[in-house]
This record gives structure tokens, C-alpha cells and sequence, in this order.
């Protein structure tokens, strides 16, 4: 599974972005059902200030063809 963030808002999200991920792509699993994973996702802030992610992309690349 592969996952990534979209929408990364905060502070600066009038002008642009107010963080950005340092990395693009992060692979976990396999998963099975039920089963659950932590990670951490790396960002550099652009702007100070309180900032959110509005959205996480998941993706399944074992049933997902294409990728």
C-alpha cells in the first residue's frame, strides 16, 4: 500500500501550501484485513503557524492495476 498526502493546507494555504511532504511516496504493508499501521511522514513548514492536512491518499497497489 502506498500512501501520500494531498491538500496540505495551514497558514499559508491562501498564497500556497504551508507544509510540504519531504517525501512523495511511503510503502506499508501488506496489510491484512483488520490489521493496523503507524507510520511517520516527514514535512517541511513553509510558513509558521498551525497547519492541517485536509486529506490522505491511500492506495492499493497489489489489486490497483497500473501502478
Amino acid at each position: 500500500m502506498s500512501a501520500g498526502p494531498t491538500g496540505c493546507g495551514g497558514s499559508g494555504s491562501a498564497s500556497g501550501p504551508g507544509i510540504v511532504p519531504l517525501e512523495s511516496r511511503l510503502r506499508v504493508g501488506p496489510l491484512r484485513p483488520a490489521i493496523c499501521q503507524s507510520v511517520r511522514m516527514a514535512f517541511l513548514a513553509l510558513a509558521p503557524g498551525v497547519h492541517t492536512i485536509k486529506a490522505l491518499l491511500l492506495t492499493d497497489t497489489e489489486t490497483l492495476p497500473g501502478l
